[in-house]
């Protein structure tokens, strides 16, 4: 009820919008969440609340907000992680080159991360490019755990 009494006077306070936004994800209450994550974005806009966006449109199935707010989380950091993250969501899209576009600094970088591995081999199979893209499943099966 504090936090929530906290907003009445429309002056933004740094993580006010995001506590509220993760005590309703907590609830399975994932549209207020968003509806806080989003007022918490526009007012603060970090690379985190980005990537927390991302996350909840693309458990929702809309990709192309996934992608918008991971695009956003990178621009505003370097993280690799949400690098996978935003090209999964352009593959999810069907956008195979952008996809692969993104997924190209990690890929040169980071041939030991099997999540870049496998996205990579998918992209290869969706472009017609099997045997490239069955050899790198091949090596991202190697790398998990046995």
């Amino acid at each position: 009820q504090l936090l929530m009494a906290s907003t009445q006077d429309d002056i933004p306070r740094q993580y006010v919008y995001e506590s509220i936004a993760k005590l309703n994800i907590a609830r399975n209450q994932e549209e207020e969440g968003l509806t806080y994550f989003l007022k918490e974005f526009e007012f603060f806009p970090t690379a985190d609340i980005a990537r927390l966006i991302g996350n909840i449109y693309s458990g929702k199935k809309d990709f192309k907000n996934a992608s918008s707010y991971y695009k956003k989380s990178i621009d505003l950091t370097k993280n690799p992680s949400v690098r996978v993250q935003y090209a999964q969501s352009l593959f999810n899209e069907q956008k195979y080159t952008e996809a692969e576009t993104e997924l190209a600094p990690l890929f040169s970088q980071d041939s030991k991360n099997p999540n870049v591995l496998l996205l990579q081999a998918n992209i290869y199979a969706k472009t017609n490019r099997y045997e490239e893209g069955k050899k790198l499943f091949e090596a991202a099966k190697s790398l998990l755990p046995k």
